[in-house]
């Protein structure tokens, strides 16, 4: 999700005891500018020093904040965490004077929120912080590693938030814990061994899911039988429980953000759930076709009916599984290919019996 659209979730003002008033904006771990550079790399001609690196003086250490420490995650994104409750992390770079006395007065206004409303946070939580173009605005998220959930200050409506409709809270929660994994997948690095047991559970719910695919021919998970098996056997090269390498972290926070997300769209442990991917468990709109469609359907020996068809069964309640998909324009691609080929046969039949009619008549 793009996060231009997080200047629509100014919902609250907090003033601040003195100075202006400071914005916090809710977004989401899926909402933020984890992909976008602050500014473009510029590249340059430089000196390599006589042992740089090695047996000579190596450039100046850049020192960090008090109570901070800085970290580089999977993907090479680097950012800052500070042990507090809640942890503090953010992208910004707090080496730079102006953009850490921001950071610091939203950290010290939040705090002064929490006190004011008697809010008592677990050590469990972190806090997320993102800075906005405007100098008093600032994003923000909180998740629980203990609950597994993201989660705000104020009451927000899920259309605000970019989220989509649910059914009942449970079936939020599945919402809010596949971004929390994505907060863990960006974050990985500082966790130390705290996700105990993750790695059991990934290989259970990719075993399932895999079993479900080679037995069921409509199985709506979104991975393939073959890629479950690939997600197994990078697993089992990560060792076992308590878990310290962050890039295993990482890995097993992206699938589970997956799993996650899958469970939302099948409304598991909800009254209607999804037990195959062409089941519609919502209301479906009537479509009515229209006089024109009907036409072109009869005069096309009902192709465009067939297509509609495949096309409802592929996409249903506005899904699509990627394989599935790829499935489907195979073939097509083979059916154009084929039809192609008969209208290519049938035109040369066409001309032929043109000429053919033409010289008869020219004989006559």
């Amino acid at each position: 999700m793009d996060s231009t659209h997080s200047t629509d979730l100014k919902l609250k003002l907090f003033p601040t005891l003195d100075g202006p008033v400071l914005t916090l904006v809710p977004v989401t771990s899926q909402c933020t500018k984890r992909y976008i550079n602050s500014k473009p790399a510029q590249p340059e001609a430089s000196v390599i020093t006589a042992g740089l690196f090695s047996y000579g003086t190596g450039p100046l250490p850049e020192y960090l904040p008090a109570g901070w420490t800085l970290h580089t995650n999977p993907e090479g994104r680097l950012y800052f965490h500070k042990e507090m409750t809640p942890t503090i992390l953010t992208h910004e770079n707090l080496l730079n004077h102006e953009t850490l006395t921001r950071i610091s007065s939203f950290i010290s206004h939040i705090m002064h929120i929490l006190v004011e409303r008697r809010i008592e946070l677990a050590q469990s939580v972190e806090l997320f912080l993102e800075l906005c173009d405007t100098p008093t605005s600032c994003n923000y998220y909180f998740v629980d590693h203990a609950t597994r959930v993201e989660f705000w200050l104020e009451d927000l409506s899920t259309t605000v938030l970019g989220l989509p409709s649910t059914v009942s809270p449970s079936h939020l929660k599945f919402k809010l814990e596949s971004h929390y994994w994505s907060h863990v997948e960006c974050f990985p690095m500082h966790l130390h061994g705290q996700l105990v047991g993750l790695r059991d559970e990934v290989i259970g719910a990719l075993v399932q899911a895999g079993t479900d695919r080679i037995t069921s021919t409509g199985s709506p998970f979104p991975y393939t039988k073959d890629q479950c098996i690939d997600f197994l056997r990078i697993i089992s090269h990560t060792g076992r429980d308590n878990i310290q390498d962050g890039n295993v972290v990482f890995t097993l926070a992206r699938i589970s953000s997956m799993i996650a997300e899958y469970k939302f769209f099948c409304n598991f442990g909800q009254e209607a759930v999804r037990f195959t991917r062409d089941q519609c468990i919502t209301k479906p709109p009537k479509n009515k076709r229209s006089w024109s469609m009907a036409i072109c359907s009869l005069i096309l020996f009902g192709t465009p009916d067939a297509y509609v068809t495949k096309f409802e069964e592929l996409y249903p309640d506005s899904l699509v599984w990627h394989d599935q998909w790829d499935l489907f324009i195979l073939a097509c691609r083979k059916d154009w290919k084929e039809s192609m080929i008969w209208m290519f046969a049938l035109l040369v039949s066409v001309n032929f019996v043109g000429v053919l009619s033409k010289i008869t008549h020219f004989q006559d």
